[in-house]
């Protein structure tokens, strides 16, 4: 299967439970033979606001999106964010998965 898994943290940026697992559960995904996908946030303020960086790490795709929160405004653009939901749709046209794993939505969108 394809499987996007999507957290608000991934190691070794982020090292809190759910980031822990979330990487510890795609890993065990691809060693099942399925090809995952992980959005993830980051937050380095010397990059531009949603920038994106691709990397390949424990064989795993990481897409990092940069969101420091500089463009928000308004409570509601702290879970319904435009920019970040742009960058999601791009991934899921691009990797088009057979499934999403949410593990947490908190710094990017619903």
């Amino acid at each position: 299967m394809r499987i996007l898994e999507v957290v608000h943290g991934f190691p070794p940026v982020a090292q809190g439970g759910a980031e822990i697992y979330a990487r510890a559960h795609a890993l065990q995904l691809q060693e099942h033979g399925d090809e995952v996908v992980v959005l993830t946030r980051e937050q380095d303020a010397s990059r531009p606001e949603y920038s994106v960086r691709p990397e390949e790490r424990d064989g795993l795709r990481v897409v990092w999106v940069n969101n420091t929160f500089r463009k928000t405004r308004t409570f509601e653009d702290t879970y319904r964010n435009e920019g970040v939901g742009a960058i999601a749709r791009r991934v899921i046209d691009d990797f088009k998965p057979d499934v999403a794993h949410i593990h947490h939505l908190t710094c990017l969108s619903t």
